[in-house]
């Protein structure tokens, strides 16, 4: 498998904390990769440097070929990648079905301002294919009978739900997850095993997984890199980290017998 996203000594510090230290990763295309460790690891630093949102002090991210280093978020989003966040960021007055189609509406060909004014026939054919892309969305994501209930209205299983939603109607290449699992009840969160499974696979996308979810990520994962204090740990399959003794210290503080 090519690397789809290669990070080379990457470092990120907040005054004298270096909360990521020299971190060399790789994400391999159609895998998922999950990030594990106890907070403050730096695991959500890696994904923020990632997707562009905060930049690093050092080092390099290569992005299918080409360095992104110096890329703005919106650049790198608009490259393909996709991020979601610990707690879910919707538009509280805005239903599902509408959160869909502004996600959806910036990759169906718009006929301008000016077409809109004079109520032109381009106009309602622009809004059905947005309307055609938001029920594919909404089919996929099992999100019909919630298609009219404000976000701010949802639990917050189906808020994430609707979060995966809006990354699958951007269709990105590359998904960084930040704890999916987050608040949501255990069998809600093994739920989305198959879920994500079928939307990497939809979108023929390479994912990067942060969670604390251990089941999950046993069950989602082709590899896992394991950190602690902005270093990596230790990195290979989940049952190789899981019983690695440095991952047993850095979460329970003992290694095993």
């Amino acid at each position: 498998m090519s690397p789809a996203v290669i990070t080379a000594g990457l470092t990120r510090r907040f005054g004298r904390r270096t909360a990521v230290d020299h971190l060399d990763l790789d994400l391999y295309a159609g895998e998922f990769l999950g990030v594990m460790g106890p907070n403050g690891a730096g695991k959500t630093t890696v994904l923020e440097m990632l997707s562009g949102h905060l930049p690093a002090n050092a080092g390099r991210v290569v992005m299918f070929g080409e360095d992104i280093s110096g890329w703005p978020a919106h650049r790198r989003a608009a490259a393909g990648i996709g991020r979601s966040f610990q707690s879910a960021r919707l538009w509280p007055g805005l239903t599902v079905q509408e959160t869909l189609a502004v996600a959806v509406a910036p990759r169906v060909r718009s006929p301008g301002a000016l077409a809109a004014l004079l109520c032109l026939p381009t106009v309602s054919r622009a809004e059905r294919r947005v309307g055609r892309a938001v029920d594919e969305v909404v089919e996929q994501l099992g999100l019909d009978d919630y298609r009219d209930q404000l976000t701010a209205e949802l639990s917050t299983g189906t808020r994430r739900l609707v979060e995966l939603a809006i990354l699958v109607a951007m269709q990105p290449s590359i998904l960084l997850l930040d704890e999916p699992s987050a608040g949501v009840a255990q069998a809600e969160s093994l739920a989305m095993v198959p879920l994500l499974r079928d939307t990497r696979a939809r979108l023929d996308a390479s994912v990067l997984i942060i969670e604390h979810d251990l089941t999950l990520l046993r069950t989602l994962a082709d590899r896992v890199v394991a950190m602690d204090a902005g270093k990596v740990l230790t990195v290979g399959t989940p049952a190789e980290v899981f019983e690695d003794s440095r991952v047993v210290a850095a979460y329970l503080g003992t290694a095993p017998r």
